[in-house]
C-alpha cells in the first residue's frame, strides 16, 4: 500500500491515493470525498495527505477529489499544513489518519463541531512572520545553498526545484533550517529563496529538522558540522564576527 524511502532516520512515505481517499472518507463517514457538499475540512485533509504523503502535485491531488482549480487545491494543502504546524490536536488527528492509510486499518471517526478557521489562522501566521525584524543576509544565503547542495550531492537547481524524492527533500529541509538559524530572513523569505511559494513549506522544513536532530544523532552531527562550516566560511569572508548573521537558539 505504501513505499518507504529512508535517509538517515527520516522516512518519506508514499501512500497510495486510493488508500488516502478511502481513509479520509471513512473517517468522516462519507462514501467518498470526491462528492459535492463534502465538508471542507475533509476535502482539505485529503488534499494535504495526497500531496504530502501521496507525492501528488496540487492539480493532480485536486483532480482526484473533484477540485478542478489548482489554486484552490494548493490553498487546501497550505491551509491544512499551517494548522498542522500550530494545532497539536489537529496534527495528532492527521498523524492518525496517515497511519491508518499506511497500515490499512480502520481510521478514527471524526465528528465536526464547527468549521475550523483555517484561513484566519493561516493569515495570522503570515502576519506574525512579516512583523519579525531583521535584515536580509544575502552573503549568508550565498554560502548556505551551495554548502548544502555540495554536502548532499545535489545541484542547486535540484535543491530549489520540484523534485520530491527523499534526498532532495532532506537537503531542501536542511537548507531551510540553516537559513532560519543563520540569517534574519522571515519564513516567507526563506521559502522564496528556495523557490517555494508559501511560508508553510519553510515552517514545515524548519520544524521537521529541529525535531529530527533531537532523536537522530547522525543527522544532528551532519547538520551541526555543516552549520559550523558555513559559519567559518562567513567569518573568513566578512572578517571576525561574521556580520549579517544572527543565531537562533534550538530548544
Amino acid at each position: 500500500m505504501s513505499t518507504q524511502i529512508n535517509v538517515g532516520a527520516l522516512t518519506t512515505q508514499r501512500i497510495s491515493s486510493g488508500a488516502i481517499i478511502a481513509t479520509v472518507s471513512a473517517s468522516f463517514g462519507l462514501s467518498s470525498v470526491n462528492r459535492q457538499n463534502v465538508p471542507e475540512t475533509a476535502r482539505q485533509i485529503a488534499l494535504y495527505m495526497l500531496h504530502e504523503y501521496g507525492g501528488l502535485s496540487y492539480s493532480l491531488a485536486g483532480a482526484l477529489i473533484g477540485v478542478e482549480n489548482a489554486s484552490r487545491a494548493r490553498y487546501g494543502v497550505v491551509a491544512t499544513a499551517a494548522r498542522v504546524e500550530t494545532d497539536e490536536g489537529f496534527r495528532a488527528l492527521v498523524d492518525e489518519l496517515v497511519r491508518a492509510a499506511n497500515d490499512g486499518k480502520d481510521p478514527v471517526r471524526i465528528v465536526l463541531v464547527a468549521q475550523p478557521p483555517a484561513r484566519v489562522e493561516h493569515q495570522s501566521v503570515v502576519a506574525q512572520e512579516r512583523n519579525r525584524s531583521g535584515a536580509e543576509s544575502a552573503e549568508m544565503v550565498e554560502l548556505v545553498l551551495p554548502a548544502v547542495a555540495t554536502h548532499f550531492g545535489v545541484s542547486i537547481s535540484t535543491l530549489m526545484g520540484p523534485r520530491r524524492d527523499a534526498l532532495p527533500v532532506l537537503a531542501r529541509h536542511v537548507a531551510a533550517y540553516l537559513l532560519w538559524r543563520l540569517t534574519d530572513l522571515s519564513l516567507p523569505k526563506i521559502a522564496g529563496r528556495l523557490n517555494r511559494r508559501d511560508h508553510t513549506s519553510a515552517m514545515y522544513a524548519r520544524d521537521r529538522i529541529s525535531e529530527a536532530i533531537k532523536h537522530d544523532s547522525k543527522l544532528a552531527k551532519r547538520v551541526h558540522a555543516l552549520e559550523a562550516r558555513i559559519r567559518q566560511q562567513a567569518k573568513t569572508a566578512a572578517g571576525a564576527g561574521g556580520r549579517g548573521s544572527r543565531e537562533r537558539a534550538v530548544a
